[in-house]
């Protein structure tokens, strides 16, 4: 248990117990140190921000919020432990894909760009970022903020009104 109080041997943390800024933000934590991975849930299970990659992210949500209906899911960067739940994610849901152009651009190995691996998925609906963009949601308004550095694409996402920020992997401490 860390000076917060958050025990991180448990994955969801309903993060308005810590703080009302974050009132409505739900946070499902996986793994450890560098392999670890960070979900924000929003608007009950509506809108994710990053998926992480390990198993049982859907049983999670499910467990969370029996109603929810994943309709769109944020991207701040398209490395593995940020995008690798997306298949189990399609399995039960076909949310809108927000992410910056720069990554759907990206080139896979074997050649292929993310966006088309994402089509060849079934994925269809899709915002291409470019940074400055408002993202609305019902309770809140994101403001996309392109943070190159982490990856070419890298972005971070800031809540204006309740001075909330959604960094992806742009700043973390270094282990």
């Amino acid at each position: 248990m860390n000076e917060k109080g958050i025990d991180y041997r448990e994955t969801f943390h309903p993060l308005g117990n810590y703080s009302p800024a974050m009132k409505g933000i739900d946070l499902l934590y996986y793994g450890n140190g560098r392999l670890s991975s960070n979900i924000y849930v929003l608007e009950e299970g509506r809108t994710l921000i990053d998926l992480g990659n390990f198993a049982g992210l859907v049983a999670e949500l499910k467990e969370h919020y029996p109603q929810a209906q994943v309709e769109r899911v944020i991207f701040t960067h398209a490395h593995f432990d940020h995008i690798g739940g997306l298949g189990e994610i399609l399995t039960h849901w076909n949310p809108q894909i927000i992410i910056h152009k720069v990554e759907l651009e990206g080139v896979l190995p074997g050649g292929t760009t993310l966006k088309k691996a994402f089509q060849e998925m079934g994925i269809e609906d899709f915002m291409e970022l470019e940074g400055n963009e408002d993202i609305e949601l019902c309770d809140r308004k994101l403001r996309v903020l392109y943070t190159p550095g982490h990856t070419p694409g890298s972005i971070s996402l800031y809540d204006l009104e309740k001075r909330v920020l959604f960094s992806g992997d742009t700043a973390f401490p270094m282990m």
